[in-house]
């Protein structure tokens, strides 16, 4: 029984070393992919919130002053991605959240998901920058944007 233990092989350091490269392979590999899939699911379950900022905008001539609240009513279902956030814009309003990243995608960047019915994107990378100033539109903050694929929505890139 004792020569038979010893013959046996002993696969701990091959995983050791494998599944590291592994994981680090898929996640370069599937970042994209998969954080599309995630921007796409939480732009889709945004809809319903759209839609009763919409009814409501109908309802009373102007869009809600805000909607900050304790409770949250409107879920994006997606891991990572807590809460949507709604801030009245110029005669719109912008409807955000925060996308995950993959730690090796853009190392540090933090990319925001915008929509606004009026096309009029805007996300800001400091508080004071939404406070009035003498400045036309104040810089943003961030380094890069791009069309997501859906209808008034943009993502921003932040280092």
């Amino acid at each position: 029984e004792k020569l038979n233990a010893e013959n046996k092989y002993n696969w701990l350091p091959v995983y050791l070393i494998y599944l590291p490269v592994f994981t680090l392979f898929l996640q370069l590999t599937m970042a994209k992919p998969l954080t599309q899939l995630s921007r796409n699911r939480a732009v889709e379950n945004a809809y319903s919130f759209i839609r009763y900022i919409e009814e409501y905008h109908t309802q009373q001539g102007l869009y809600p002053l805000t909607l900050q609240a304790q409770n949250k009513d409107y879920y994006s279902d997606v891991v990572g991605v807590e809460k949507y956030l709604y801030a009245p814009h110029k005669k719109g309003y912008n409807l955000s959240f925060e996308q995950p990243r993959f730690l090796l995608d853009k190392f540090g960047t933090r990319e925001w998901v915008v929509y606004n019915p009026l096309d009029e994107n805007s996300v800001y990378s400091h508080t004071a920058w939404l406070l009035p100033t003498n400045q036309a539109e104040p810089s943003q903050g961030w380094y890069a944007s791009g069309e997501t694929g859906h209808l008034r929505w943009k993502y921003f890139l932040f280092d």
